[in-house]
């Protein structure tokens, strides 16, 4: 008997003897979370079990939660992340509490250096970051004005420990002023599939409505 069969329009069209027979796509089945029990963020040949939030960029050893997207996936935020704080006060139950495995792959992470503007500074700030922690170095942004110079850093690293550590050796080195992480703002829709909202980037914790999937707005 002939048997063949075609996707339209979201449904398969199975043709048998000569007619096709029109049948349902079976959906995929959506993931069951146990709320009760820690969410454990992990990696297994270096697939990830979750989502990175563009808009707090968590890695390893930061507090997290993590939120179920219409999806079924789990996008991970800092704790104290403004949406974070939005999406567990507004979608409760949506909301996970996690913990983090051991990881062997690296996470996107920037640092904000500033300081007095001096020959050989940015130098021993590449050099140090580099040679002594063995971070590879994505993008380097400085600018210097009057006399003193702001820059930002953004690297691949293990966890918060990394970060920690670069931070108190950086802070030590002659005309630094301050050193600290910050999270970078992306403008790629957000990784979320919440339909029909959206927030504001100028307002992070307004909601407001919109068509289309949840998305960060300039």
């Amino acid at each position: 008997a002939q048997l063949s069969n075609m996707l339209c329009d979201g449904k398969i069209l199975v043709q048998r003897f000569g007619d096709f027979v029109e049948e349902e796509e079976q959906p995929k089945e959506k993931p069951k979370y146990d709320k009760k029990k820690p969410y454990i963020l992990k990696e297994e040949a270096f697939e990830r079990n979750y989502v990175i939030a563009d808009c707090c960029k968590p890695i390893p050893g930061d507090e997290s939660l993590g939120f179920i997207n219409d999806d079924g996936n789990v996008v991970v935020h800092k704790r104290s992340c403004p949406i974070a704080m939005r999406l567990k006060s507004s979608f409760g139950e949506r909301i996970l509490n996690t913990e983090w495995s051991s990881h062997h792959s690296s996470f996107e992470a920037t640092l904000e250096i500033k300081g007095i503007d001096s020959i050989g500074v940015l130098n021993t700030i590449t050099r140090t970051i580099s040679d002594d922690f063995n971070v590879n170095i994505i993008r380097l942004l400085i600018e210097a004005k009057d006399g003193v110079f702001e820059g930002k850093v953004k690297m691949k690293v293990h966890d918060v420990e990394d970060i920690q550590r670069m931070c108190v050796v950086l802070s030590k080195i002659k005309n630094i002023q301050s050193v600290a992480r910050v999270a970078t703002k992306s403008k790629k829709p957000y990784p979320f599939a919440l339909k029909g909202i959206a927030f504001d980037r100028k307002d992070p914790i307004l909601l407001r409505k919109r068509i289309g999937s949840f998305c960060l707005l300039e």
